[in-house]
């Protein structure tokens, strides 16, 4: 199986994950946890700073690991379209080199 294929098969089983519970999978999704800096350093693993009382702090979510997974050579990002309200609606890959997402 390619690494684009692999990416295909987790966007495809998540987007099932979500028809069948959009609540726990779109919890699941907005959930993110402390990490240290040198998690932040890993080549493929995506973390996101954060202001948490006046102070910037570093955080990882299912989504960064995931992302981790395909590796620093993977050609796509899995991304989740989120509503007004942070529900998850679907998700997708989009182009690590273009700004558009493609539709799976």
């Amino acid at each position: 199986m390619s690494n684009n294929e692999f990416l295909l098969q987790i966007v495809k089983t998540l987007n099932e994950a979500i028809a069948v519970d959009q609540t726990a999978i779109s919890q699941l999704i907005n959930y993110r946890v402390p990490c240290n800096p040198e998690l932040s350093e890993h080549p493929s693993i995506q973390t996101v700073m954060m202001e948490i009382d006046k102070e910037l702090k570093l955080f990882v979510g299912i989504l960064g690991l995931l992302n981790g997974i395909a590796g620093p050579d993977a050609l796509y990002w899995i991304i989740a379209r989120v509503n007004g309200e942070k529900f998850v609606i679907e998700f997708d890959l989009i182009s690590k080199t273009e700004t558009r997402a493609i539709k799976t």
